[in-house]
C-alpha cells in the first residue's frame, strides 16, 4: 500500500496541477463543486509541497447543437498567484452552458 503522504512530504521540486473542467450544462452541480472545495484542495497541496502552480482548461460542446458562440475552451496558463486562479474560477463567463445533449 502506498502512503500518499509520504509520497509528498519533504518534496523538493514544485508541482503544476492542471484541472480540466467540463462546462456544459449537465456539469454545473460538479463545477459547483470544484468552486466550493478548490481552495480546501490547495491548502491541502501546500501542506505537502509549497510550490505549486494550477492551471486550469475549461471546455463545452461544440458544432450545430453546441455552445460555438460562448467559447469551447478557456484556459487559465499556470500560476501560483490564488487571486488569478479564484478569478477564474468565479468569472460569469465560466457558467455551465446549455450543453448540445447529443451523442459525443
Amino acid at each position: 500500500m502506498i502512503d500518499r503522504n509520504a509520497a509528498f512530504d519533504g518534496a523538493t521540486g514544485g508541482l503544476d496541477l492542471l484541472l480540466v473542467v467540463d462546462t456544459t450544462g449537465s456539469m454545473e452541480t460538479y463545477l459547483s463543486e470544484i468552486r466550493r472545495q478548490i481552495f480546501g484542495m490547495i491548502s491541502e497541496m501546500r501542506a505537502h509541497v509549497s510550490d505549486v502552480r494550477w492551471g486550469v482548461v475549461a471546455f463545452k460542446d461544440h458544432g450545430a447543437e453546441g455552445e460555438d458562440d460562448t467559447y469551447l475552451t478557456q484556459t487559465l496558463p499556470f500560476t501560483s498567484a490564488l487571486g488569478a486562479l479564484a478569478a477564474f474560477m468565479s468569472s460569469p463567463k465560466l457558467a455551465p452552458g446549455l450543453g448540445g445533449g447529443g451523442a459525443e
